[in-house]
C-alpha cells in the first residue's frame, strides 16, 4: 500500500492537478481546522488558488506539517481571514524548527531558513515572510483586514455568495 499524500488536489469535476500559466508568486485563499484544547493542533487545511478560482481546484491536508510543505514548494501568498489565530500555528511550527525572526523593512531581502512579521503592539498580525530552507518565500497576509470589522459571515452576504460561514 501506498503513501497518503502529503496534499490532495480535489476539484468539483473531479479532475486533479494544476492549470493556467506558471506565474512568479501564486496567491491562495487559506484556513485551519484546529483543535484548541491541549494539545493543539491543526487537523485540517484547505487553500484555493483565487487567481484562477474558475478552476475550482481545492488543495487541502491535515496537518500542519503537509500545509508548510505545499507553501514551500512555490513561491507564494497564503491570505487568511484571521492571520491573528491561524498565524500562531504557524509561528510556532518556525520557532521550533530553526527557523530565525528578524526584524526587516520590505526592502531587505530575508535569507534561507529566515522569517520576518508585521505585528502591531496591540497583537494585529499583518503579514509575516518566510524564506524556506529551500529557497521559495512565502508571505502570510491577513485578508480580514481588506474588510475592517466584518465578519466572513457578513462578507459573504455582502458579496451575495451562496457559501457562508457563521
Amino acid at each position: 500500500m501506498g503513501k497518503e499524500p502529503a496534499a490532495t488536489r480535489v476539484t468539483r469535476h473531479g479532475v486533479t492537478g494544476r492549470t493556467g500559466a506558471n506565474k512568479t508568486m501564486r496567491t491562495y485563499s487559506a484556513d485551519f481546522e484546529t483543535k484548541t484544547s491541549e494539545p493543539t493542533r491543526v487537523w485540517l487545511w484547505g487553500v484555493i488558488d483565487i487567481e484562477e478560482p474558475d478552476t475550482n481546484e481545492l488543495i487541502h491536508g491535515i496537518d500542519i506539517e503537509s500545509f508548510l510543505d505545499f507553501c514551500m514548494s512555490e513561491n507564494c501568498r497564503m491570505e487568511f481571514f484571521n492571520l491573528k489565530f491561524d498565524g500562531h500555528f504557524i509561528l510556532d511550527w518556525l520557532l521550533k524548527n530553526g527557523y530565525e525572526h528578524v526584524e526587516t523593512n520590505d526592502n531587505q531581502a530575508l535569507y534561507k531558513g529566515q522569517f520576518s512579521t508585521l505585528i502591531s503592539h496591540t497583537n494585529k498580525f499583518y503579514t509575516m515572510k518566510v524564506r524556506w530552507k529551500n529557497g521559495h518565500t512565502t508571505e502570510f497576509l491577513d485578508a480580514a483586514k481588506k474588510f475592517p470589522n466584518m465578519s466572513v459571515a457578513i462578507v459573504a452576504k455582502a458579496f451575495s455568495m451562496e457559501i457562508s460561514k457563521g
